[in-house]
This record gives structure tokens, C-alpha cells and sequence, in this order.
């Protein structure tokens, strides 16, 4: 191989390098550019996992104030039979009476 052929095969291969290192630092910036989006996505998901857990309580709370309700009117309800039934009695003694 002659001193022209091998400066050729070097020519070519430098610019196969350098066409190469151009090629990764593009790819380089687009991996940039998706480790910035996979962050922004985390820091999404971290604020919308923040307000979930924020409505989950509030919809807790919904879900237990009728059956705290249902509770108050149960006894208001046994309250009102038993008054019922103890005035029938005294009634009924007093009519005996």
C-alpha cells in the first residue's frame, strides 16, 4: 500500500469518525431532551398523586356522613317506639287505676 492509498484510508476513516461523532452527540441531545420530559412527567405524577390522596380523604368524609346520619336518625327512631310503648303501659295502668 502506497503512501497515497494509506492517507486516502485515513481520510476516509477520520471522516467516518468525525460523521459518527456527530451523529452521537445528536443522539445525545435527544436523550437530554427525554431524561428533562421523564422528569417533568415524575414531577406530574407526584403532584397528581398529591391531590389524589387529598380527594380520597374528602371522598371518605362523603361516604361517611350519611352513615353517620343513618346512625342519628336510628336512634331517634328507637327512641320515639320505646316513648311509645312506655306511654301505652303507663296509660294503660292509669286507665286501670
Amino acid at each position: 500500500m502506497t503512501t497515497d492509498e494509506r492517507l486516502a484510508v485515513l481520510e476516509a476513516n477520520d471522516r467516518n469518525i468525525f460523521h459518527q461523532l456527530d451523529e452521537m452527540k445528536e443522539e445525545i441531545k435527544v436523550m437530554r431532551e427525554l431524561i428533562v420530559a421523564v422528569q417533568r412527567l415524575a414531577d406530574k405524577q407526584e403532584s397528581n398523586t398529591a391531590l389524589l390522596q387529598k380527594v380520597d380523604k374528602r371522598l371518605a368524609n362523603i361516604e361517611s356522613a350519611p352513615l353517620s346520619d343513618l346512625k342519628h336518625y336510628k336512634r331517634v327512631a328507637v327512641a320515639a317506639v320505646i316513648t311509645g310503648v312506655v306511654a301505652a303501659v303507663l296509660g294503660a295502668v292509669l286507665a286501670l287505676i
